[in-house]
């Protein structure tokens, strides 16, 4: 996994799943952009409509490398929507926090957090379809 330029804790799942589930009736992928000021954008554009849902003061995950110094300040990645509305099916086992690391423009790894257990989940970027 090449290292990510942005890390953020996601919103409330449940939250996230709501917007999720609502762009899926639109499109098959969907555009995460975040900010290490704690700021995400989630968005989607068809011929039709184009639509942005921005989360803000979102937390910034403390690292304990210091490899991020010179990190970007932005990331962006575009994935398949169907396989984020996986992960953030984990809102149902009761997780504590969800952390979104972006590679930008080429992925989203995800972990749900739970105590002492950690479920990682890799999403590739996709191409515009």
């Amino acid at each position: 996994m090449p290292r990510f330029d942005v890390s953020v804790y996601l919103p409330h799942l449940k939250r996230l799943k709501k917007v999720v589930e609502r762009f899926k009736n639109m499109s098959n992928k969907v555009t995460v952009k975040a900010t290490s000021n704690g700021d995400m954008t989630l968005s989607m554009d068809t011929d039709l409509v184009s639509i942005k849902t921005l989360f803000t003061d979102l937390e910034i995950p403390r690292l304990i490398d210091h490899e991020l110094e010179t990190a970007r300040t932005i990331g962006e990645v575009s994935v398949n929507i169907k396989r984020l509305l996986i992960f953030i099916q984990g809102h149902s086992i009761g997780v504590s926090k969800a952390i979104a690391n972006i590679v930008h423009q080429q992925a989203l790894q995800l972990f749900l957090i739970q105590d002492d257990v950690k479920l990682q989940y890799y999403l590739p970027a996709i191409d515009s379809i």
